[in-house]
């Protein structure tokens, strides 16, 4: 499946990469490849056959959660283009812990200069964060929050709404789900923002960001075991937390970057009306 979608994706153009309409638009119409020194460099022209291997370089690198190697979209795959020279390539793969939804491994690989290292690090299923944006009865906006115990840091934390992805599931509807059994909100539109990884060092985690608005209050839907309160506070406040360190939680702090430039006209968003979630 990977080679066909390789195939798909570098067509039979003998003028750098041969993308279908879509894709190019996606891409804003040109690709545009980074070089390895980091200078911007020109589009560069590639025979299919040399594209095709170089994007099949970086197909070792993608685990599933069962351990086994899948597809990456086509336009992850092409952001590898121009860095080949710092890929490691999968010598040996070992089980080391398999959980409720946590899977560790540990690898063997070989490095860029011919030696081998391990590489010990955790597959998770992904995880979506809302930003859930509230008018206030005055008119002013409040983002909703929740405070919780994070039991592997000891602490109380302040955070945005966020859960993670269950099998097959749409990050849109996972962010829907989180938000109305967490808060018991729901919005009538929403926006994705753009997606993060959390711990590249150690963990395949990918966490989607959404923004909601026009909410409507409902009934929470809480976890068996799970225990949080739902606040709101002003952008204002909460960036002031943030920077004086009341606020620690990295997606809630990366997300306040989303947030700055939202408001600011800066990062403007496509909303979309969405249908409610169905209550059980």
């Amino acid at each position: 499946m990977l080679r066909a979608l390789l195939l798909q994706v570098t067509g039979d153009s003998h003028r750098g990469i041969g993308l279908s309409r879509a894709s190019r638009s996606a891409f804003g119409g040109r690709l545009q490849v980074p070089a390895a020194d980091g200078r911007e460099a020109a589009e560069r022209v590639l025979a299919p056959r040399r594209c095709a291997q170089r994007l099949l370089a970086v197909e070792q690198l993608v685990l599933a959660r069962d351990g086994q190697p899948r597809e990456r979209s086509a336009r992850v795959l092409l952001r590898q283009r121009g860095v080949e020279h710092r890929i490691e390539h999968l010598i040996e793969r070992q089980e080391l812990f398999r959980g409720r939804f946590l899977h560790a491994f540990r690898d063997t690989v070989r490095l860029p200069d011919g030696g081998e290292a391990t590489r010990e690090y955790v597959v998770h299923p992904g995880a979506v964060v809302v930003v859930p944006l509230l008018q206030g009865p005055d008119g002013q906006l409040r983002i909703v929050l929740e405070r919780q115990y994070r039991y592997p840091v000891g602490q109380v934390m302040v955070e945005l709404p966020a859960g993670k992805l269950d099998a097959g599931e749409d990050p849109l509807r996972c962010g829907q789900r989180e938000l109305l059994e967490e808060t018991g909100y729901q919005a009538r539109e929403w926006a994705r923002a753009g997606q993060m990884h959390l711990a590249i060092a150690y963990s395949t985690e990918v966490i989607h960001i959404y923004f909601a608005r026009d909410l409507s209050l409902g009934e929470r839907q809480l976890d068996q075991g799970e225990f949080l309160d739902v606040f709101s506070a002003t952008p204002e406040e909460l960036m002031t937390w943030c920077r004086e360190g009341a606020v620690t939680d990295a997606k809630t702090l990366s997300c306040m970057v989303w947030v700055h430039n939202v408001l600011s006209g800066a990062w403007p968003l496509q909303w979309q009306a969405s249908d409610p979630m169905p209550l059980p």
